[in-house]
């Protein structure tokens, strides 16, 4: 009986902790303005009182002692934490020379009007459920003399009452009277145990759903406890219902096993995500100030202005400071005591807590490894990070685009159909883009380590597959433009259907029925995303084989046998299909002359691009004896270890033939789209290195204590010194372009909004599908936010002061202004022989040479010294420049070249004077 009651205490224990840990994240999501706020305000904070009232146990605790208690626990944290807040408030004014905080109260005004720095507005709620528990209490004592059905009824009079004739007590006491009422309430909930009674009753679930809709969509009332704002006795419906609505999710979650531990961490830090979280959204602010996304003033509000669309990122901020700072105050007791009213284990000193988090955070894996990556790759959220010329294509497609358009539309992939449903269901803007890929590939850095931990029973293993996989800089350089999303989902995908494979093998045949229609599902999705997921049927088709061979008993699955042969249908489709719109690479060899030693040449490559051994670029000739001295490494220390050692490695053998799989497959498309992704084989290399990596350590026989951390270090130094030597000069590079391009369209004094809309009419384009086209001069030019849409053929003088820009509202509807270009610091033109011309524009950081001569497959070289990023758009070519390229007078030797061949087509030597 003592075992049942203890496995039934942490059954409520656990549900509870659920509730709390939903409600807060439903908290945080309501103080950032987002689109939910209101719905959230409905019922939350009433939801709060409710279960601390389901919680309270009337015989543990006498009245002194249960005061005693709440002013440990409630008040002394309250005044603590406000006054630091206060001081805190004041020394970073100071330090940082700028209002962050307006309006500082001092200690005098806090101790006798309760006014708070902003920061501390959310710690009200300790105030009132202080008030409210001591009040629950008496009265709950005092049950026996008098009716609690009586009382609970006095109090929803009173409440009334205050409401009606807008009553402000002092010390927020008139609001006590609404936290008692919830408290008695969630009290009564407990006694008389009534969620037994209405925990599978179906009427109850479609009322309560009921309820919601009606008073948020149909009849909106306005709630705010801080506020006073208060429609009794809708109220109490409202909240019962929001509150049993998130009791049910709460069970469904426990029942699934989804993500339950990392929920029931935010329900135990509660308090603290309570009282931290504005400082986290303040951090927030400041970032996206400093990187030019916000304007000064939304530094010092609190709420994040709804004109600007970060309340995703404001969350995600305001979680995690609240974590981390209350992880360093539960490094000391004392301090943890005092500043949140909580013991966490008795006389326990300061490196013994540190060892405790330690252990914490080693048990807890998913969490570290989001936290490591958020922070690790940060930098994507710069406000230099949108790279290509036409970074928001794709977006542009998805506003432009109804859902049934992208479906239908044969050109479009469904990894579109996927966006189109995340940025209508959170109604973001393209700002998020970058926050988006972050969040797909930190989902995919999970899915790693779930699939690692499943085949190989090593939770250090999967710890390292899914750290390596993070932070690789060929892992990390999909955030370099939005055609990377596609490369995302497909990884994403992939390892989702890997996952969902392996739990098939312990599940019912009900159960598999259900997981084969999702795998089939997501196995379109993925497909029709990128065609390198072709492999994945290959992969688990030899996952059963091998496991036949080991049982013997075990057969090839029906769905395995489907999925290959849809497989062999696609890839038949695929190469059946002409694209329209790609330059076909007839001198990359494996086009018509495929050879078997290409295979092995272009896994060499992906070893070499993968650990970026020679930077080179993605050829079949230059194959690196590091890296094959390196797979051989790998391939000898794996047979040894099977054959001498005659250990199962069995699972490194699928995926060292998985990894080849994904490598082999691109070579069989006939076009330079679908040549050597690296995003997908990263997974697979990821996985091969962490094993390598541990095994090494078991090998040499080191008791590495630390050695997650020592990983860590080492991702680092690899990223710093050594990783990705080529993006890394790249992302220089565009770094510097970018930041010409938005001083420049910072002169055309068009607001982003406005420019979001406009097409460009009179740009010339032969291949106006195709994103390399003139709107690339534009974009170099006119920064980012130009959209540009190849409307006709007419030709464009870029010469010329003024553009048109048309403005179509989706109806018809047409209207065409004129804009005048800003005059851009720039060389007067250089006629050349044969009808050649330049012009170096934004500070001479780009170059346009126009001319007959110039092909579509040219690149351009002056000074012996090859331009990058070198477009051709018709008559016009356009390249950057190398920072410091001119002095005041220079000679400059002009050459076009054949981009293959490498053929000189035009040289022009001419003396060219840099205007100041």
């Amino acid at each position: 009986m003592e075992v049942s009651y203890m496995e039934e205490k942490k059954r409520r224990l656990d549900f509870i902790d659920m509730m709390k840990g939903v409600l807060i994240v439903l908290m945080v999501i309501g103080h950032t303005n987002s689109p939910y706020t209101s719905f959230i305000y409905l019922f939350h904070m009433g939801a709060f009182f409710i279960i601390s009232g389901f919680l309270y146990n009337d015989s543990k605790y006498t009245i002194k002692s249960y005061i005693k208690k709440q002013i440990k626990g409630l008040l002394l944290p309250y005044f603590v934490v406000n006054i630091l807040f206060l001081i805190f408030a004041r020394i970073i004014n100071k330090f940082l020379k700028m209002n962050v905080f307006f309006n500082i109260p001092t200690i005098k005004s806090f101790l006798l009007y309760s006014q708070r720095v902003d920061i501390g507005d959310a710690t009200w709620f300790l105030l009132v459920l202080f008030y409210s528990s001591i009040l629950s209490a008496i009265l709950l004592k005092c049950k026996k003399k008098i009716n609690l059905k009586y009382t609970i009824l006095v109090l929803f009079f009173i409440s009334v009452i205050i409401n009606q004739n807008r009553i402000l007590l002092p010390y927020m006491l008139d609001l006590s009277f609404y936290g008692t009422l919830y408290f008695l309430i969630g009290f009564i909930i407990k006694e008389y145990n009534i969620i037994s009674r209405i925990d599978n009753n179906v009427y109850i679930f479609f009322i309560s759903i009921g309820i919601m809709y009606y008073f948020f969509k149909i009849s909106y009332i306005p709630i705010s406890w801080a506020g006073r704002d208060f429609r009794m006795p809708f109220d109490i419906f409202i909240c019962l219902s929001g509150t049993y609505l998130v009791y049910l999710f709460s069970k469904i979650m426990i029942n699934l096993n989804l993500g339950i531990e990392q929920i029931k961490l935010l329900g135990r830090k509660s308090l603290s995500i309570m009282i931290f979280h504005f400082l986290g959204f303040r951090l927030c602010f400041y970032l996206l100030y400093n990187m030019g996304y916000v304007n000064l003033n939304q530094i010092s509000t609190l709420i994040l202005e709804s004109k600007y669309p970060f309340w995703p990122l404001v969350i995600v901020f305001g979680l995690l400071i609240s974590l981390v700072i209350d992880n360093m105050i539960s490094l000391s007791n004392r301090a943890y005591l005092i500043i949140l009213g909580r013991k966490i284990i008795s006389e326990s000193k300061f490196k013994r807590n540190i060892k405790i988090q330690m252990r914490y955070y080693s048990n807890n894996s998913i969490l570290l490894l989001v936290i490591v990556l958020f922070i690790f790759n940060l930098w994507v959220l710069t406000k230099f990070n949108f790279f290509m010329f036409n970074d928001y294509s794709i977006l542009k497609i998805i506003k432009y685009s109804s859902l049934k358009e992208i479906l239908f539309n044969q050109s479009s992939s469904t990894g579109l159909i996927f966006l189109k449903f995340i940025y209508e269901l959170f109604k973001l803007n393209y700002e998020y883009h970058h926050l988006i890929l972050l969040f797909i590939h930190i989902m995919t850095s999970i899915g790693v380590y779930k699939l690692s931990k499943n085949l190989f029973e090593s939770k250090k293993i999967a710890f390292y597959s899914g750290i390596i996989f993070g932070m690789w800089p060929i892992s990390t350089m999909t955030f370099l433009s939005d055609s990377f999303i596609l490369d995302l989902l497909v990884g994403f995908f992939s390892i989702l259907i890997l996952n969902i494979f392996i739990i098939l093998e312990n599940k019912s045949k009900k159960m598999k029925f259900l997981y084969s229609g999702l795998i089939i599902i997501l196995y379109y999705l993925g497909l029709k995303s990128k065609e390198t997921i072709i492999i994945l049927p290959l992969i688990l088709l030899i996952y059963e084989i091998l496991k036949s061979i080991k049982y013997k008993k075990n057969k090839v699955s029906f769905l395995t046998i489907i999925l290959n042969i849809i497989t062999v249908l696609c890839l038949k489709m695929i190469l059946s299909l002409k694209a329209a719109n790609i330059i076909f690479d007839i001198k990359n060899s494996h086009h018509h002359t495929f050879k078997i030693i290409n295979l092995i040449k272009n896994f060499c490559k992906y070893i070499i691009l993968y650990f970026d051994i020679n930077n080179s670029s993605f050829t079949y000739t230059k194959v690196s004896f590091i890296s094959l001295f390196f797979i051989l490494i790998i391939i000898l220390f794996l047979l040894y270890y099977i054959f001498i050692k005659k250990e199962n490695y069995r699972y490194q053998i699928i995926w060292i033939i998985g990894n080849i799989v994904v490598v082999l497959v691109p070579v069989l498309f006939n076009s330079e789209q679908y040549k050597l992704y690296l995003y997908l084989p990263s997974i697979f290399l990821s996985i091969i290195f962490a094993i390598f990596f541990e095994n090494i350590i078991k090998i040499v026989k080191l008791k590495m204590k630390y050695d997650i951390f020592i990983v860590l270090v080492f991702l680092i130094i690899v990223n710093f010194f050594y990783g990705g030597r080529g993006f890394r000069d790249h992302w220089k590079h565009l770094s510097i372009r970018n930041y010409n391009s938005y001083k420049a369209l910072e002169k055309l004094n068009i607001s982003e909004n406005s420019i979001s809309n406009f097409y460009i009419d009179n740009v010339i384009s032969e291949d106006n599908v195709f994103s390399h086209s003139s709107d690339s001069i534009l974009k170099m030019l006119y920064g980012k936010n130009i959209n540009v849409e190849i409307n006709s053929k007419q030709n464009y003088d870029l010469t010329k002061e003024y553009m048109y820009l048309s403005y179509n509202n989706l109806n018809g509807d047409i209207k065409v202004k004129k804009y005048i270009l800003p005059k851009i610091d720039s060389v007067s033109p250089n006629e050349i022989k044969k009808g050649v011309k330049f012009n170096l524009y934004n500070n001479k950081s780009v170059i346009i040479v126009e001319g007959s001569n110039i092909l579509k497959n040219s690149k351009l070289v002056i000074n012996n010294t090859e331009l990058s990023d070198t477009v051709v758009a018709g008559k016009i070519m356009t390249a950057f420049l190398p920072n410091n390229f001119y002095d005041k007078t220079q000679i400059l030797q002009l050459r076009i070249k054949n981009k293959y061949t490498n053929n000189v087509v035009y040289s022009e030597k001419k003396e060219i004077i840099v205007k100041d």
